[in-house]
């Protein structure tokens, strides 16, 4: 449950937003919204701001598709380099680039 992983979510209207926000990217990304609330919940799991977590989601799923990964499981890499590295998001995204370069090359 996003709620225990995410401050600030025992709000509703706070709760009401972060769940209109998941379902909105889930039409513009090509993953379900229960992918993309485990990706948020991953996110919040590792500690990153609830005002981040929409661009992580929106990272981690693009990263996931091209990584060949599962939501759950490009979350949860993404929110090991951030913490392992001392990574921003953009530091991230750069990191994930490389390797996927890497990896077709």
């Amino acid at each position: 449950d996003i709620r225990k992983v995410v401050d600030g979510l025992d709000d509703k209207k706070a709760f009401a937003q972060m769940s209109d926000d998941i379902l909105t990217l889930s039409t513009q990304l090509p993953m379900a919204a229960e992918g993309i609330a485990e990706i948020v919940a991953a996110g919040g799991q590792a500690g990153i701001a609830r005002g981040d977590l929409m661009q992580f989601a929106n990272d981690a799923v693009k990263m996931g598709v091209a990584f060949d990964t599962t939501a759950e499981e490009s979350g949860q890499m993404m929110a090991q380099w951030r913490t392992a590295f001392k990574l921003t998001q953009e530091d991230v995204v750069v990191l994930a680039d490389k390797i996927n370069y890497l990896g077709n090359t």
